[in-house]
């Protein structure tokens, strides 16, 4: 992988080194009471799922310098895939997908 420069380079280190610590935290709606419902990954699971994916999309030809555009809405796959966009070496482009397709366009 080509992410010795980037913040991608920081996770296997961090899932060597405190591979239960959570990582990423998402909340998932309410439960019963209104109690917030949360997801979430250790450090050695986003390390395993972004190096996944960062392979996928090299295999798809997505690798250094590709520019991409990301539009997917804040979850546990949200940063799975920014870590493996940076893993690949990608130029990423985080669009919100509820900006709607007028400001999309504007936007890219």
């Amino acid at each position: 992988m080509t992410a010795d420069l980037n913040i991608a380079a920081h996770l296997p280190a961090a899932a060597h080194r405190t591979p239960d610590a959570k990582a990423v935290v998402v909340v998932r709606g309410r439960g019963p009471g209104a109690t917030l419902r949360h997801e979430s990954w250790t450090c050695a699971e986003l390390d395993r799922e972004s190096e996944r994916l960062a392979r996928a999309l090299l295999a798809c030809g997505i690798g250094p310098g590709t520019r991409t555009v990301l539009m997917v809405r804040p979850s546990l796959e949200f940063f799975a895939l920014v870590f493996a966009l940076f893993r690949a070496g990608a130029v990423l482009v985080a669009v919100d997908p509820g900006m709607g397709w007028r400001n999309l366009g504007r936007c890219l």
